[in-house]
């Protein structure tokens, strides 16, 4: 019995989630941006990405011959962002 309540319970959630997933696209359709819950108005959906700058000076170092961990510490970003960019150099 519980886990048919369980189960209806993420039902209803997923259903918000759509719901409001619906509305943004539709926001960023109609004017191309939308405001986040924070306040801060974005153009996409998405974790946001760095900036150009950003990842220029991630080339440069990794140009330089420093490490993954060493060029995330370094420049103030993940190690994931890192090794993305890394890939798309070679």
């Amino acid at each position: 019995m519980t886990g048919a309540f369980a189960e209806f319970e993420r039902a209803m959630i997923r259903q918000r989630v759509c719901a409001g997933l619906k509305t943004i696209k539709g926001t960023i359709a109609e004017h191309g941006k939308f405001t986040a819950k924070s306040g801060v108005v974005r153009s996409r959906l998405g974790r946001p990405g760095i900036s150009e700058r950003l990842a220029n000076r991630v080339r440069a170092e990794l140009a330089l011959g420093h490490g993954i961990l060493k060029v995330a510490r370094t420049v103030g970003v993940g190690n994931g962002t890192v090794q993305k960019i890394k890939r798309a150099m070679v």
